[in-house]
């Protein structure tokens, strides 16, 4: 499975500050569908990867991580963060990953 995929999915879904849920339904696929592509337990078919892309105004390569266009300049940071799922052997939460990204963003900001 692509993990690239799961994370570019996340970090634009968030910043087009969308729910799971609103996503799904938008895309007329179930919760559990969309949920498992963003965890990368599921990889959306051929048909359905253009409908994101087009959904997120992005390229398909750049959602399957063949392409590093400009928007990668922007989702760095945001991208990396969102890949950690554990340190020294413990899960990070969704909300961890959220004040790390805050963090970041300040500190890159105040510069």
């Amino acid at each position: 499975m692509s993990k690239i995929l799961g994370i570019r999915l996340k970090v634009l879904r968030e910043q087009k500050q969308l729910s799971k849920a609103e996503v799904a339904r938008r895309l007329d696929v179930g919760n559990t569908t969309y949920s498992n592509w963003e965890y990368g337990l599921r990889e959306p078919n051929a048909d359905t990867i253009v409908k994101l892309a087009n959904f997120y105004n992005v390229s398909t390569d750049y959602l399957l991580g063949h392409d590093s266009n400009d928007q990668d300049n922007e989702l760095t940071v945001e991208a990396a963060i969102m890949s950690i799922k554990q340190y020294n052997g413990k899960q990070i939460s969704d909300q961890d990953q959220k004040t790390l990204i805050f963090i970041a963003k300040a500190y890159f900001n105040s510069k």
